[in-house]
């Protein structure tokens, strides 16, 4: 194989002398008579597998015809139709490699042995001698059998193989920018809670607020229309992924006054105590927030949770969250 051929981009069609013809037809008649001798080898492995160890022996006599006809025709010679005809007809072979070949092979093929042994190492003598003629040719008489409309239309499939990865993976990767650049939308605040912290959310729960993307903090408050007791509440800030969101402090009211404020602020408390308070799903994992700046999430999906695990909070009515939001390429400025 010349690979630097299936390489160079060139897309014309060659044109084809006498010389360039007879090698493709030379060629094609090669690949012909192989395929005659692997399919009957192929009969031949069958007939084993059945125990029918005669019909294998004499499907392998011919098979040594179809082997020797692979010779002859491919140096213009006569073909043979019986076994006796073997030996004699590789007198008119020209290449000694090949004709040595095929004498050592007759030589311990051995075909008056039919056991069951003998035939199965008959069919592995037979595959090998299959496989050595042919490495020989093809090595040999490369530019005899050089097919340049085979290298063509191998090299216009590889060609446009690798065109199109390349064209894909542009895509892939204009696709996965346009989507890390692309503005946010509006977007809406979800909660859910449950009473115990041990027990997930019902559906029938669920509050939703609007807001929008914006580096200023946004109040977002949510009011229960009667006392609720809160054990285990659920957030879903937003429903767009590659988005980087800040909660900076929540404020749980029973009536007017504050029962409960969990500042998000990093210290060296908050950060030691956080694993035990908030619970993230696949869709949003931790930023990079420093000492001192609030807690910060990058969405990864459009399903983000945080889960909130409180000490049961009786009589609540209402829940202030302060939050803002931006694309996961930008930082807060503040």
């Amino acid at each position: 194989m010349r690979i630097k051929e299936y390489l160079i981009p060139n897309w014309k069609k060659p044109e084809l002398d006498e010389g360039s013809k007879k090698a493709i037809e030379r060629g094609d008649e090669l690949e012909k008579n192989l395929d005659a001798c692997y399919s009957r080898l192929e009969t031949i492995e069958i007939c084993t597998s059945n125990s029918k160890d005669e019909d294998a022996i004499l499907l392998t006599k011919f098979l040594t015809v179809n082997m020797a006809n692979l010779l002859l025709v491919f140096f213009y010679q006569s073909k043979i139709s019986l076994p006796e005809e073997v030996r004699t007809s590789l007198e008119k072979i020209p290449d000694s490699d090949l004709v040595e070949v095929m004498k050592e092979f007759l030589e311990k093929l051995n075909l008056d042995t039919s056991n069951n042994d003998s035939v199965e190492e008959k069919i592995s003598i037979t595959q090998d001698t299959i496989n050595k003629i042919e490495k020989i040719i093809r090595q040999k008489y490369k530019e005899e059998i050089y097919n340049k409309i085979k290298v063509y239309k191998t090299r216009l499939l590889l060609q446009s193989i690798i065109l199109s990865g390349i064209l894909l993976v542009g895509l892939y990767s204009g696709y996965k920018k346009y989507n890390e650049l692309k503005p946010l939308k509006p977007d809406t605040f979800t909660i859910l809670h449950s009473e115990n912290k041990n027990l997930q959310p019902f559906p029938d729960t669920k509050l939703n607020v609007e807001l929008k993307p914006s580096e200023e903090w946004q109040p977002i408050v949510t009011n229960f229309a009667k006392p609720t007791k809160i054990g285990f509440l659920k957030i879903e800030p937003i429903h767009q992924k590659d988005s980087r969101f800040q909660i900076k402090e929540i404020k749980f009211y029973a009536g007017d006054k504050v029962v409960k404020n969990i500042e998000l602020i990093l210290t060296q408390e908050t950060m030691m105590s956080l694993p035990k308070l908030i619970q993230l799903n696949d869709g949003v994992t931790l930023g990079r927030a420093n000492i001192g700046q609030a807690s910060e999430f990058v969405t990864k999906a459009i399903n983000p949770e945080i889960n909130f695990l409180l000490d049961d909070l009786d009589g609540i009515t209402k829940i202030e969250f302060t939050v803002r939001y931006i694309k996961k390429h930008k930082k807060f400025k503040n």
